[in-house]
């Protein structure tokens, strides 16, 4: 802020008033000066990595060109040509002492410093021949390589393009494009805020006359001032034909910013030689700019920036907007895999259910053939058989001995009812069979069935013989004891027959089914284990969402008060940015009752006449910022 002192003193100026109005006025949108307020203006330098922006700066600061490969050496603080040599905010200053090897050490040093403990802002006095009267911000390249540098960058470029009284866009004529249109948002607020306020705007394209096209174009030129003008009006058609894609009609001329063209090359050929002769013209537009009242071209741009708050608050509530329907939607996402997933896990289980439940079935089937085979089934045809031989028995008291012939009788009734029996039972054997095993052979079954049918024909054979033995016995004791030997002996063979006739027909299917039951069991479990693999990682997969879906909740809702924060700061200066006038009129009353004040109590009529003079000019900067609120282009569009 400038001190309001008498107004016979020197340092009064009549000006003072809206300068602390102005200073007030930044503090207010939260847009004050870092770096203090002075009576020079600020010029920002923007723009992205290694399109010249330092070069700019120490031309514009005077450097002798005889000094420029040096101090530029200096300036990269050791690092390699091709990278950004603009580690931090530089601000620069010109300074009178030549450029001795102790000087640029200690410029490179700093360099290296910033580099290494990244300080909010760097302020460097170079070695100039004359210096610009304006204060240079050289910002970070806003694309720069380095990922560390790149996010500075861009967050203190946006913080400094408020700062500034002028903004200067520097661009390589090969990537004018940068300067209309670039894919990343963050990028575009930076390299896109001419567009907002053009008003403060000055394009620097370098590369402007090199290349073989400008070089063509340009040829006819032979003076300085004569090649500046034709390459001007070359670089303003070339950027409004950028403007233009996509509108449908031309972009106004009228609405670009002012254009300076420069040859930042070093050499002696003549048409380069020339070239630089232009851009020290081009330069020295914006020396004049900077030494031509700066208060007033302050003060005057204050009231541009309600425009710029407003462009702000607009971008920060599309931010707000675009994010919250990419979180919405990344969260439907996380959503829609976590649900995938547990579909997955719910598939994975019941696909597990039913392979366990087919090794289940596969150890039941076995068992059954093997209980099949075993000795329970030959001990149940035995006490079937037995049932019926003690029957027979019981039917046949000892008190009817005489009754011999009845023994032929019951041997018949006893083979029939055996035979049923057996009938039966093999019935039921080959439903067993079938039940434990359904991919056994019919013929073995049917073979099963023929022996013991076999076995049952031989003993039947035997009845008739059986008769005549028990008519040789007039006791009836040896007579049951006969028809009862033969009845064990065919109750044994039958039982016999059928033990060995199952055991060889299952045993065959046993040993094809048990190589078809292990080769089934092994392909289950082998599937089984595969199922339960992915079903670990689909569980592993579902914890990993939850946290990410419970981090991502905890990050968006950060993000999200940070954004609702910006838009209601924004929101703020935007309202306050509408009382710079009110501002101006206070501290113009304020000013005006301290002159009263003062020529009231002036000791002599001098000094009163000197105080009423003093109103009479404040009186007419109160005039000329009426005029000013009006509007109007401060940078020139020559």
């Amino acid at each position: 802020m400038t001190r309001q002192t008498h107004p016979d003193s020197p340092e009064w100026c009549a000006w003072g008033w809206a300068l602390s109005a102005l200073d007030e006025f930044r503090r207010n949108v939260g847009r004050g000066d870092a770096l203090g307020r002075t009576d020079r203006i600020s010029l920002a330098l923007v723009g992205a990595s290694q399109e010249g922006k330092t070069s700019v700066a120490l031309r514009l600061l005077g450097v002798d060109s005889e000094w420029l490969p040096r101090v530029e050496h200096a300036l990269r603080g050791g690092r390699e040509i091709g990278r950004s040599s603009t580690p931090v905010v530089t601000v620069y200053e010109a300074s009178e002492l030549p450029p001795s090897d102790e000087a640029l050490e200690d410029l490179s040093s700093k360099i290296r410093d910033a580099r290494k403990n990244r300080p909010e802002f760097l302020f460097l006095r170079v070695p100039a021949a004359r210096g610009c009267v304006a204060r240079l911000v050289d910002l970070v390249g806003v694309e720069a390589a380095d990922g560390e540098e790149e996010e500075i960058a861009r967050r203190r470029a946006t913080e400094w393009l408020y700062q500034a009284d002028v903004h200067v866009f520097v661009s390589g004529m090969d990537h004018i494009s940068n300067l209309v249109k670039t894919h990343d948002p963050s990028v575009a607020r930076i390299l896109h805020f001419w567009q907002v306020n053009a008003d403060t705007s000055l394009v620097v394209l370098t590369k402007a006359y090199e290349t073989g096209e400008a070089m063509k174009e340009l040829s006819g030129a032979e003076e300085p001032a004569v090649l500046l003008a034709a390459a001007r009006d070359r670089c303003r058609r070339i950027l409004s034909a950028e403007l233009s894609r996509g509108r449908g009609s031309p972009f106004p001329m009228e609405r670009l910013p002012q254009i300076l063209p420069v040859c930042l090359k070093n050499s002696q050929e003549p048409h380069v030689v020339l070239a630089q002769k232009a851009t020290m013209l081009a330069l020295q537009d914006i020396e004049r700019l900077a030494e031509k009242d700066p208060i007033r071209f302050r003060v005057r741009a204050g009231f541009s920036l309600p425009r710029v708050l407003l462009r702000e608050l607009r971008e920060v509530e599309e931010e707000e907007r675009e994010w919250r329907e990419k979180f919405e939607r990344d969260l439907a996402g996380l959503d829609d895999e976590t649900r995938e997933v547990s579909a997955e896990v719910v598939s994975r289980n019941e696909i597990l259910q039913g392979l366990r439940g087919e090794l289940e079935r596969l150890r039941d089937e076995g068992g059954r053939l093997k209980a099949i085979a075993g000795a329970e089934e030959a001990q149940s045809l035995r006490e079937r058989i037995e049932a019926i031989r003690s029957e027979l028995v019981e039917s046949r008291a000892l008190h009817d001995w005489h009754k011999w012939r009845d023994f032929g009788r019951a041997a018949d009734q006893y083979a029939e009812k055996v035979e049923e029996v057996i009938r039966t039972f093999v019935s039921e054997s080959r439903t067993k069979l079938q039940s434990a095993s359904p991919g056994i052979p019919e013929e073995a079954l049917a073979g099963l069935t023929t022996v013991l049918r076999e076995n049952l024909r031989r003993y039947e054979t035997e009845i008739p013989e059986l008769r005549k033995t028990v008519c040789f016995f007039f006791d009836k004791e040896e007579t049951m004891k006969a028809v009862l030997d033969w009845s064990r002996r065919f109750r044994d063979s039958v039982v016999g027959v059928f033990g060995k006739a199952v055991s060889q027909t299952v045993r065959t299917e046993l040993a094809r089914t048990r190589t078809d039951r292990a080769r089934e069991e092994r392909r289950v479990h082998m599937h089984a284990a595969e199922i339960e693999g992915a079903l670990h990682k689909d569980e592993s997969r579902l914890q990993t969402l939850a946290a990410r879906r419970e981090a991502f909740v905890v990050q968006g809702k950060e993000t999200e008060n940070a954004l609702v924060r910006r838009v209601a700061v924004a929101t703020r200066a935007v309202k306050e940015s509408h009382r710079y006038s009110a501002i101006l009129q206070k501290h113009f009353i304020d000013e005006w009752k301290r002159l009263v004040r003062l020529a009231s109590e002036a000791p002599d009529a001098d000094s009163v006449l000197s105080g009423l003079a003093s109103m009479c000019v404040l009186s007419e900067t109160l005039s000329q910022v009426a005029v000013m609120e009006k509007g109007g282009r401060l940078c020139g569009t020559r």
